[in-house]
This record gives structure tokens, C-alpha cells and sequence, in this order.
């Protein structure tokens, strides 16, 4: 002990330099395996950050899912009530089928969604906008789409309803039959929310993700609207249901039969 203590007297910064030596290597690592650690860690950061990235994506794309089947049963708790669907847009026969968004008119709540909020069977006008959606005309309170509702400027959801179901009873959807879904009125406001393909609501109750087959942000839409293009947006529901292709099947196996 004698001799220790001379030792540390003598050569204090010999001990000092010894002691912090032990303690680092009671650690168990050196420089360049700390060095090791932190790359590896770097690495799987860089493997790990696109995967969750997707399942970011995912959630919102079921919480919009979600949404929709809310606005669904929302207009099934109308339909028990007022036994028709509520006018799609300002004309009686439902005008031009891209027309297909309205909360607020400008000056009521008697076109489409508009109903279903002010009666509160979807009380939160929030339910009527799909999460993932960026453009700014079918977003929750911008400049472009106020919140809450001013005169003369109309309200925009994010989500559409089917044409010619305005006036008509439950009775008339078939159970495949697409009512509701994310925006297709435009190609840019398919790109600006899933961008691959939008959530439909169908006719008995289910809904789902459905993958854009080309039309949906391929097509000469338009604005301003025009009844002209009505025939592109059936197209669209049709494309939504999977009917293009079973009829394209049928027109196949007709001219095979020597058919037109």
C-alpha cells in the first residue's frame, strides 16, 4: 500500500492516464468498433425507413377506408328515413356526373353530402375528407374549400357519390354496384391523394381498395364541366366494378360466335 501511494504521489498522471484506460476497457469497446456499431445502424435505418414509409401509407389509406364506410352508412341512415337519395348536384337530372362532391351549394345543404351532414347522421363534416387527399379544393378548411361554410362559396368533400341515383329508392343498387368513392372527377385529384387507385364503397355495404386499371388518371376530363363527358365518367364507375373488362370478354366471345 506504501508503495502505491508513493506511486500515485510521485506519478499522478501515470495513475490518472491508467485508471480512465480501465474504465474504458471495462466497457468492452474501442474506438473502431463503436465506429462499426454506428454503421450497421445507419444501414438498417436506411432498410427500415421505406417500409415504414409504406406502412405510414397504409394506415392512412384504411383510415380513408374507414371514412368511407362511414359516409356509407350515414346515407343508409337518410335513405331509412327519406326512402331517396338526396339530389347529386344543382341539376334535377343529376347535370354533369363529374358534378359529384358538394357539401355545401353556396347557399344550402340540399345537395348530396349536404343533406347527410346537416341531418348529423355524419355530424363531423371532417368524416367527409379523405386524409391522404392534397388538393387544396377538396381539403378541410383552405382557402380554397372555407370551413365553416361562406355564401356563395361552395364546399367541397373529398370524396364522390354515383350519378342517377338522385331521387331513387335503396332498392335500385346491386350489391356490386360502386356508390361512393375516393374523388375521380379529374385525374389530379387521384394523383393528389392514393395515386395508384382510390377506396370504393359498393352496394351491399362492403368497401375496398381498388387499383387504378388506366382510366382513372388516363382520360380527357376536364373543366369546366360538361354533360359531353358524361359518358368518360361511367366509364370510370364501370372501371371501378370491374365491368370493362368482363365486357370486353363478352364482345370477344361474340365475335368469336360470328357475332357484331
Amino acid at each position: 500500500m506504501k508503495r502505491w501511494n508513493h506511486l500515485r504521489t510521485r506519478c499522478p498522471k501515470l495513475c490518472r492516464a491508467a485508471r480512465r484506460g480501465r474504465r474504458f476497457r471495462d466497457y468492452g469497446f474501442t474506438l473502431v468498433e463503436l465506429l462499426v456499431v454506428i454503421a450497421i445502424i445507419g444501414v438498417l435505418i436506411s432498410i427500415l425507413l421505406p417500409s415504414l414509409s409504406g406502412a405510414k401509407k397504409l394506415a392512412r389509406r384504411t383510415q380513408c377506408l374507414t371514412m368511407l364506410r362511414e359516409i356509407y352508412n350515414g346515407h343508409t341512415v337518410y335513405l331509412m328515413q327519406e326512402r331517396l337519395f338526396p339530389p347529386l348536384n344543382v341539376e334535377l337530372d343529376d347535370g354533369a356526373y363529374q358534378f359529384n362532391y358538394l357539401i355545401w351549394d353556396g347557399s344550402n345543404y340540399a345537395q348530396n353530402f349536404g343533406p347527410i351532414y346537416e341531418r348529423e347522421y355524419l355530424p363531423d363534416v371532417k368524416q367527409f375528407f379523405c386524409p391522404v387527399q392534397q388538393d387544396r379544393w377538396h381539403s378541410y378548411a383552405t382557402n380554397q374549400n372555407p370551413w365553416p361554410a361562406r355564401d356563395d362559396f361552395p364546399v367541397r368533400a373529398g370524396y364522390a357519390r354515383r350519378y342517377l341515383l338522385s331521387g331513387r329508392s335503396f332498392s335500385i343498387m346491386r350489391s356490386n354496384m360502386a356508390v361512393l368513392a375516393d374523388l375521380i372527377h379529374l385525374p389530379k385529384v387521384v394523383k393528389s391523394a392514393h395515386k395508384i387507385g382510390v377506396n370504393v364503397a359498393f352496394g351491399d355495404g362492403h368497401a375496398t381498395w381498388v387499383l387504378d386499371p388506366g382510366i382513372l388518371t388516363d382520360n380527357e376530363l376536364d373543366t369546366p364541366f360538361d354533360p359531353l363527358d358524361n359518358p368518360i365518367i361511367e366509364k370510370i364507375w364501370m372501371a371501378l366494378e370491374g365491368r370493362k373488362a368482363i365486357e370486353d370478354e363478352d364482345d370477344e366471345n361474340s365475335n368469336d360466335n360470328g357475332g357484331p
